[in-house]
């Protein structure tokens, strides 16, 4: 169960959303291998590279992280 998962996520322009996103994924307990963020004007772009997560621990990540209302957009990446 030491899957690797990337997601590329775009936030909003509050000061804390990173900080949110980052607190969901340290709840589900994943390995984080490496977190980039770029900000921009209307908010930034994060690049987690995440591991120890199955498929389904995954899945699950990835809707816990779509429901937070300071992640715009959130894209699995291969």
């Amino acid at each position: 169960m030491t899957d690797r998962v990337m997601f590329r996520l775009r936030l909003s322009p509050e000061p804390d959303a990173l900080a949110r996103a980052l607190g969901v994924v340290l709840v589900s307990q994943a390995g984080i291998r490496s977190v980039s963020y770029v900000s921009g004007a209307d908010g930034g772009w994060s690049l987690m590279d995440l591991d120890g997560l199955g498929a389904m621990r995954a899945d699950a990540l990835r809707r816990r992280l779509q429901a937070l209302p300071c992640v715009r957009d959130l894209q699995p990446l291969a």
